[in-house]
């Protein structure tokens, strides 16, 4: 049984990581088409990091990476404190909608986000798209997540420990 789980497991990652080695091995390929290796280049990438677009974009990934994370990571904390420390109303509905990006698959929730910033921009005069709307986007997602954890690992946390910080 163990051996038959073994290849299972070898199968599912061979199937899942497989076309990503052959497309790294390829990217390494002379040839402009086709999978038959006819010798070994670096050109491809030149080519890339000559490109100054390419350094235009990767620094804006990083830009929306670190905000986004900051912010969402700030938000996420105080929002888990909050639902743990505190009572008020709504704090259920709150709760379930914290599941919400979780559980929507993400084409479904960027292609609403898009729809509301371009209703946004329409009625209220809401900026155009651009890196901000990416920024707003990305912490939307990822509130939820940060939320969650911080929130799952508060609920283990022994309240005397944080009585005894407040002395």
């Amino acid at each position: 049984m163990r051996r038959l789980l073994t290849l299972h497991a070898f199968l599912v990652y061979l199937f899942l990581y497989l076309p990503i080695l052959v497309i790294v091995a390829l990217s390494f390929n002379q040839s402009r088409r086709g999978v038959r290796f006819t010798g070994f280049t670096l050109d491809w990438y030149r080519a890339l990091f000559q490109d100054p677009r390419v350094l235009e974009y990767f620094l804006n990934t990083l830009m929306v990476a670190f905000v986004s994370t900051l912010v969402a990571t700030l938000l996420g904390t105080l929002l888990a404190v909050g639902l743990v420390r505190y009572r008020f109303p709504g704090k259920g509905f709150l709760s379930y909608l914290l599941y919400i990006p979780v559980v929507v698959p993400d084409v479904v929730m960027g292609v609403s986000l898009l729809l509301l910033f371009a209703l946004a921009r329409e009625v209220l005069g809401f900026p155009r798209l651009s890196l901000l709307t990416v920024i707003l986007g990305h912490i939307t997602f990822q509130v939820a997540f940060v939320t969650l954890v911080v929130r799952s690992r508060l609920l283990l946390l022994d309240p005397a420990l944080e009585e005894a910080a407040r002395d």
